[in-house]
């Protein structure tokens, strides 16, 4: 019975769980895997129940009045609805039994909330493929060259996704876009996987790789003068600290900035993701601080002389500040005690008067001449400082800024910036894939990963966008096909139009 509770407490019937369980020989998992329709060994493929007739009656857990989508032990089609919907997957030839899922009636949404991207397919990697995208629509050039009219029917049902995203018409807008399949394990594999479906997809349809150089950077090294194009940075557990800046230092400078003129950025895209991987047994928890704003330029191989400098005038003045230290232990102490309070209490006991006068002007000098060290200390503590490099606040003037766009803490709960209401929006997914969504604010965001990371390692993932490319009005150039060809996009309709009103109005 406590299986059968556990089944039902997900939103299946009764009668879907006992037939589950009886089929999976009473293995819990295996019987979750034929209610969502995932790939289930078994003995005796002639016992797998059709399950359609039982999804279709189900009605506590999902709403009739939302487009139906079938799942079958290998594929995941999407069943078109009255609107002429189309599905991600042609599984026609599928000889397994079909199972009828309908997405679940989301939790109302505050008032401006733009529409989430949801996938029908449970797994991690469609999940997280969406909030990737939902990320990346923010920047119009982005979502202007996704809209372009292709052959291509990925990018055909993306564009379609992006037109019902923008009239914002619906609660959820269903992905049918269909990824390629993935063998990975893990977010920081699966992201650049997403990218690169994308991006190389819009490459090979206009000949054009701008999505891919917005998405990616090169790191070099000057010592062995090799180069690596990444579009995520990982950010393990040795060096995971509280500010990101801490943990970029390490990884391009080392510890003892050993590495500052060997590993640089060659070029920067305008889009960065970093994944803090995370381990729950993890003995040392850092509680994280997230950055609103960050300057990768700053280890860019263009900064390295300035770093140098910078670096090398601060080990000068830490030089000279050990000297003023030395010469101000030499005023303080003598053979283990303090001078000026034996110069103090040795006034005292001087019973001649001109002896008395003569020690307290030497006491008077000392003194000064500590305070002038003191001063002095003062001002170089101020000027080193100013060129520690570690200090983002000394190298990051003049600098572009990368604002952050999202948040992720896993495939299904995570947080984006809206650049429409200037607000961060909420995601959470549930298990019945059932969402909420509402307008929070970066404060919230960094609050919550803080008191999460205090807790344990928690992983997650953070994309920073070049501001100007977040903010820039994208104006669409003519794109040419693989055959260099320009595909038949009349950009002028407009300003033709115009010209003739206007001709109309001087006759």
């Amino acid at each position: 019975m406590a299986d059968i509770s556990r089944l039902t407490d997900m939103g299946f019937t009764e009668e879907q769980s006992r037939r589950a369980l009886t089929l999976a020989n009473n293995d819990v998992e295996k019987a979750i895997g034929f209610l969502v329709g995932e790939s289930v060994e078994i003995s005796n493929k002639e016992e797998v129940p059709d399950f359609t007739l039982l999804m279709s009656n189900q009605q506590n857990s999902f709403d009739s009045e939302v487009p139906a989508y079938e799942y079958s032990t290998s594929h995941i089609i999407a069943v078109s609805d009255d609107e002429g919907y189309e599905g991600a997957i042609d599984n026609s030839d599928s000889t397994t039994p079909d199972i009828t899922l309908q997405l679940p009636k989301p939790k109302p949404r505050e008032d401006g909330v733009p529409p989430v991207i949801v996938s029908p397919n449970p797994s991690r990697y469609d999940l997280v493929a969406s909030a990737i995208l939902t990320a990346l629509l923010q920047i119009d050039e982005v979502k202007a060259k996704l809209k372009l009219p292709s052959e291509s029917s990925f990018l055909t049902k993306l564009k379609g996704l992006i037109d019902e995203v923008e009239t914002g018409e619906n609660d959820y807008v269903v992905s049918n876009l269909a990824f390629p399949e993935d063998d990975s394990n893990t977010i920081e594999e699966f992201i650049p996987n997403i990218y690169d479906a994308i991006t190389e997809e819009y490459e090979e349809e206009f000949n054009d790789d701008s999505l891919k150089v917005l998405v990616k950077s090169t790191v070099q090294t000057s010592e062995d003068e090799a180069s690596q194009d990444i579009s995520v940075i990982e950010i393990e557990t040795d060096t995971r600290y509280s500010d990101i800046y801490d943990s970029l230092n390490e990884l391009f400078w080392g510890k003892d900035l050993e590495n500052l003129d060997n590993i640089t950025f060659a070029n920067i895209g305008s889009v960065l993701t970093f994944c803090y991987n995370g381990e729950d047994m993890a003995y040392y928890k850092t509680p994280m601080k997230l950055r609103d704003t960050i300057y990768p330029q700053v280890y860019s191989k263009e900064l390295v002389p300035k770093l140098m400098e910078m670096n090398n005038k601060f080990t000068q003045l830490n030089h000279s500040k050990t000297e003023l230290s030395n010469q101000l232990m030499k005023l303080s102490i003598f053979q283990g005690k303090r001078i000026s309070a034996f110069l103090s209490q040795s006034q005292d006991f001087l019973q001649d008067s001109s002896a008395k006068a003569k020690l307290s002007s030497l006491h008077e000098k000392l003194n000064e001449e500590k305070l002038k060290l003191n001063k002095e200390m003062t001002d170089l503590l101020r000027s080193v400082d100013s060129y520690y490099i570690k200090n983002p606040a000394n190298v990051t003037e003049g600098l572009k800024p990368y604002k952050a766009i999202f948040v992720g803490l896993n495939e299904s709960e995570y947080f984006y910036f809206n650049k429409a209401t200037d607000c961060w929006v909420s995601v959470s997914i549930g298990n019945n894939l059932d969402f909420a969504q509402e307008f929070t604010d970066f404060e919230t965001v960094k609050t919550i990963i803080l008191e999460r990371s205090r807790q344990r390692t928690i992983p997650f993932y953070i994309i920073y966008c070049e501001e100007d490319k977040l903010y820039q009005k994208y104006e669409i150039e003519e794109p040419k096909n693989t055959n260099g060809e320009p595909n038949l996009i009349d950009l002028n309709d407009n300003d033709d139009n115009e010209r003739k009103e206007n001709d109309k109005v001087h006759e």
